[in-house]
């Protein structure tokens, strides 16, 4: 079969703009961005998961501890390489997670094999591999040297998203192509329908056919005399039986305006985002906004945090270190709810002596008071052990309770 010179233009035209929808629009990382409900959807969960704490914790006896002396910890919560904090970096990977499904973060070891820095790759630029001889998975990375590169799999970090074959995550922009296909294409409709001006707000309607000076006059009429805003609300003589129609607005007709809105929902559910986390506030309500934030939480948040926390682990620590050491997001912060029901639930933690002051003031962020007056934990007096055998009080010759 021959291969023709459209045929590379073709694939050149792919390769930089993305696959073609059925709307006629072709949809890449760049193309899809330039809808503001994909980008607010990225940016919310890109942002959220890359300004959460990450840290990494050591178990101890009573619970955990962060602990800093190990190099991972540096990587992990301030800076994975020397061009990027950890806020970018968590961001660039999670962006990649959410449009390729996929991202991927090559593993700089130091001398003693441990971690020493991370750097994201593009998902387009990286495919996964098995060895034929040794059944291995590795890593070929084209970084434009001409030649792919082979990394092996523990010298990468790779965190897919939802996929078929637990190696590969599904690309959101191949799944969801078709429904930011058509946003794209009602956005560029809307605005060359504007921008062409071919809203025609009302017509002129002939019994027959209008004569040469008749319509020189009407033209020279419309143009000089009722063109303009100061022009706007004159009264127009019409001639030879012409009839004055006004027209509705086209889109509005076709429910236009129903129909991206409700494309706002659409992108929304590939996302697993509640409308209103994108501005879609057309069916909002504000009465419980703390439940929705909860619910953002555990369903949109936390599955990504625990891919996390788990492909962590699993690359960036040693199998002897993970039998104490662990990276953990802390999600404590969003679920706060409103000053008086974070109070109210402190006080049922303290008077059932669950929870001490100065653990309480850590979680408001405030400092230890210091003393044994922040670490005393309160105990009940009207409750007692259940499982305690019952002691029946003593009685005087009356039968009244004896009191010591």
């Amino acid at each position: 079969m021959g291969f023709s010179i459209d045929d590379l233009d073709s694939m050149m035209d792919r390769a930089t703009n993305g696959e073609p929808s059925h709307a006629g629009v072709s949809v890449s990382e760049e193309s899809a961005l330039n809808i503001s409900a994909v980008y607010c959807a990225v940016n919310i969960i890109a942002g959220t998961i890359a300004s959460l704490p990450l840290q990494l914790y050591r178990r101890t006896a009573t619970g955990k501890e962060p602990y800093h002396d190990h190099p991972l910890y540096e990587l992990l919560h301030y800076q994975p390489n020397p061009e990027m904090t950890s806020y970018v970096f968590r961001e660039i990977l999670q962006s990649h997670l959410l449009l390729r499904g996929n991202a991927y973060a090559e593993i700089i070891p130091d001398r003693l094999g441990r971690p020493a820095q991370l750097w994201p790759w593009n998902p387009t630029a990286v495919k996964v591999r098995r060895d034929a001889e040794d059944n291995r998975i590795y890593y070929e990375i084209w970084d434009g040297a001409g030649k792919p590169r082979r990394v092996p799999a523990e010298l990468m970090l790779h965190i897919p998203g939802l996929g078929f074959d637990g190696r590969i995550g599904y690309s959101v922009l191949a799944k969801a192509r078709e429904t930011f296909g058509l946003g794209l294409a009602m956005e560029e409709f809307q605005a060359r329908f504007y921008g062409q001006g071919t809203n025609v707000g009302s017509v002129l309607e002939h019994p027959g056919r209008i004569g040469d000076k008749a319509h020189e006059r009407l033209k020279k009429d419309i143009l000089e005399k009722r063109a303009g805003l100061s022009q706007a609300h004159k009264t127009m003589i019409l001639e030879e039986g012409m009839k004055f129609v006004k027209t509705g607005m086209p889109l509005e007709d076709a429910q236009f305006l129903e129909s991206r809105v409700f494309q706002i929902s659409e992108i929304a559910r590939w996302f697993n985002l509640p409308p209103h986390k994108i501005k879609e506030l057309s069916k909002a309500t504000y009465s419980n906004i703390e439940q929705q934030q909860i619910e953002f939480v555990m369903d949109s948040i936390r599955p990504w945090a625990v891919r996390w926390e788990q492909h962590i682990a699993w690359k960036l620590l040693r199998e002897e270190e993970r039998r104490t050491l662990f990276a953990e997001f802390n999600l404590d912060g969003m679920l706060r709810g409103d000053t008086m029901s974070r109070m109210q639930a402190y006080s049922l933690m303290r008077n059932v002596g669950a929870i001490n002051a100065d653990e309480i003031r850590a979680l408001e962020n405030l400092n230890p008071i210091g003393g044994n007056a922040g670490t005393v934990y309160w105990k009940p007096l009207n409750m007692g052990d259940a499982n305690a055998e019952e002691v029946a009080p003593e009685q005087d010759s009356e039968g009244m309770r004896v009191v010591k």
